[in-house]
């Protein structure tokens, strides 16, 4: 019964879409004018209380603050935010005010390859990654065959080196 409880709840966890919810600050902040801060803020917590990969994004209507995007481990509820004033003015953020997007990602689209930075003009950074990848050869029991019959060997060496190729 409790299985059929935990599926449910992560069944229920994300949106279709893998929107899970928006990340809210935990203090009143004043940020000035071009200023960046890292604050807490809260998130839900994972189905079970584990922890979960999510992306941070902006929000979707026009703010005077940028939240970057970044992929974080959203485990007991908190996650640092970084929060940037791009108004023309200082910004006054409240306690509970949602400052991004929450979503929801799996492992296995986290990308951790080679990262090249560049700066093509002033305030733009064009991020290059490098994608590699590697085929794994199919594992089989079966065994390889080799021949010996050029390598200069005596029968006896022969069947010794073919065991040795059979035990490993």
């Amino acid at each position: 019964m409790q299985a059929l409880k935990l599926c449910g709840q992560e069944a229920r966890f994300a949106q279709p879409e893998g929107e899970v919810g928006y990340v809210r600050i935990t203090m009143n902040v004043k940020i000035l004018l071009k200023q960046e801060v890292l604050l807490t803020g809260r998130v839900r917590g994972g189905p079970g209380g584990r922890p979960y990969l999510a992306l941070v994004e902006p929000m979707l209507e026009t703010t005077p603050w940028l939240v970057p995007k970044v992929v974080v481990s959203a485990g007991g509820g908190q996650i640092p935010v970084r929060v940037k004033n791009i108004g023309e003015t200082s910004v006054y953020l409240h306690r509970y005010q949602k400052v991004g997007r929450l979503s929801l990602v799996q492992p296995s689209d986290v990308f951790a390859g080679n990262i090249r930075l560049s700066m093509t003009t002033p305030g733009t950074i064009e991020v290059h990654l490098q994608q590699v990848s590697f085929v794994q050869a199919p594992v089989t029991d079966d065994p390889i065959p080799v021949n010996l019959s050029g390598a200069n060997l005596s029968p006896r060496e022969q069947q010794q080196v073919a065991e040795c190729l059979a035990q490993h």
